[in-house]
């Protein structure tokens, strides 16, 4: 007797047909498994939406394209998650334009807005695009703290709605544009976790007057006294901490940057080169990677890297490889990167020796004399022409 084949288990996904306009398509990201991925939002009716996630990262200029043109779309072969109810977009997915749909295109509505509850559930570096409260607190001086050798002023408040309260850092010019009992709308904070789940001001972000009052519930507005300096207590060591971490970090950037210092001492060598080997390649023109898979007969290429759909004839000619020359009585293989090669031929107005890759070795066999300087790793850093 056969026996049946084993059901499967997890998140159920039926495959699905949807409608709409797209939003916020989001840079291409990479996941822990190396996989490239990128985050929309649907609109899929007038006032509803939804999101989805892409994992085929050359949709992603298609998708980008049709969000800012506000085109009406039908995707088709989509899953849905019976957990979550978002959207998966794979490579067998497809997205056609429709003439028009039932509804209009209407931007997302504070989609990025969070509450003081929904903070306490986010990690340590996490963006808050907005939140609405009103200053409960505010400390009377104003703080000093050294980050990265500058001194900065700091200032810190309490805000809170209706959810909670939570503790938040003013730095710079951002410290005198609030006032305690006021709310506010602020825009582009960060989390962090040293010591305890607070809010900080970044360089991007904006404070403005709330239009409609925040309401607090009573039990926080009324903050006691004895609370609120033993928070301060805390929020010093936690200051502390924050600058003993940055001055470690610091310590370990100018360590690297020691290391890159030394490796990146040069050798100069003078004479003519008498072996070359180079490999010709095209570069994308927005992101300048190489390109592994590149067919010249095609009419267009999509960027293996930014996902970019451009013409054939758009992508940078460039090559790279090695050069062999003699040092004394040494015979070295130095490696060509593309970035020299095509610097020291633009800087000869050879660049139309790349048409045929051959005719740039041959040049570097006929020329002569080349003054050549190279690094630890034998890369070549700098090369020119010179006479003995």
């Amino acid at each position: 007797m056969a026996s049946s084949a084993p059901k499967r288990t997890g998140v159920c996904e039926e495959q699905i047909v949807v409608q709409g306009y797209l939003h916020c398509v989001l840079p291409v990201k990479i996941s822990t498994k190396n996989k490239r991925f990128f985050h929309f939002i649907l609109q899929t009716s007038r006032d509803k939406y939804t999101k989805g996630i892409v994992f085929a990262a050359e949709k992603h200029g298609r998708y980008q394209q049709e969000a800012a043109n506000h085109t009406p779309l039908i995707l088709g072969n989509v899953q849905r998650s019976n957990v979550g109810a978002g959207l998966l977009i794979k490579h067998a997915s497809t997205l056609e334009v429709l003439e028009s749909l039932g509804f209009d295109y209407k931007e997302p509505s504070d989609s990025s807005t969070f509450t003081v509850a929904q903070v306490a559930g986010l990690k340590h570096k996490q963006k808050v695009g907005k939140i609405q409260a009103k200053v409960v607190w505010l400390q009377d001086c104003s703080s000093t703290a050294t980050v990265y050798g500058k001194e900065l002023e700091r200032k810190d408040c309490h805000v809170a709605d209706q959810t909670g309260k939570i503790r938040l850092s003013l730095w710079g010019g951002l410290i005198g544009q609030v006032a305690q009992g006021v709310s506010y709308v602020l825009t582009d904070l960060a989390v962090r976790k040293w010591g305890g789940l607070y809010l900080t001001s970044t360089k991007d972000t904006t404070i403005r007057v709330s239009e409609e009052e925040v309401l607090v519930p009573e039990s926080v507005v009324r903050l006691r006294l004895e609370v609120e300096q033993q928070e301060e207590v805390e929020q010093q060591e936690v200051e502390q901490e924050e600058v003993e971490q940055e001055e470690v970090e610091q310590q370990e950037v100018e360590q690297e940057v020691e290391q890159e210092i030394k490796k990146e001492m040069l050798t100069t060598v003078r004479g003519p080169v008498y072996g070359v080997q180079l490999a010709a390649q095209r570069q994308c023109s927005s992101c300048y990677r190489r390109q592994l898979a590149f067919n010249l007969k095609a009419k267009n290429h999509r960027c293996e890297a930014c996902g970019l759909l451009q013409k054939v004839g758009s992508y940078v000619q460039a090559a790279n490889g090695t050069v062999m020359v003699n040092k004394g009585d040494v015979k070295l293989t130095l490696t060509l990167t593309s970035t020299v090669l095509m610097t020291y031929l633009s800087q000869n107005n050879l660049q139309e020796l790349l048409a045929d890759v051959q005719l740039v070795e041959e040049h570097f066999l006929e020329v002569g004399v080349f003054v050549i300087q190279y690094n630890a790793n034998n890369v070549v850093v700098v090369v020119t022409t010179g006479n003995v």
